[in-house]
């Protein structure tokens, strides 16, 4: 099975309190392939903590597209799709 890259998480660290340096405050951040950053983010006082939030987002956004329900019954026919779009438009 090929795989391919969706996004890479930057993470950056900065002290809670100034100066002090031994207290981080992690940030962790989905950035898509051509670097705009995506909504999963997590900020947390352990970089595991943020990490497992940003993991948190990318579940959620899963199980939410997988209740969507299906707006045409065949693949290989999106025009009932494109005309139910072009009437919801007209309506407004």
């Amino acid at each position: 099975m090929e795989t391919s890259l969706l996004f890479t998480i930057e993470v950056s660290a900065r002290p809670k309190y100034s100066g002090d340096g031994n207290n981080e405050f992690y940030t962790a951040q989905a950035i898509a392939r051509n670097g705009d950053p995506l909504l999963y983010h997590g900020e947390s006082a352990t970089l595991s903590d943020a990490l497992q939030q940003v993991v948190d987002a990318v579940k959620k956004q899963q199980s939410r597209q997988a209740n969507l329900p299906v707006l045409y019954s065949s693949e290989k026919d999106p025009v009932p799709l494109f005309k139910r779009f072009c009437r919801a438009i007209s309506i407004r």
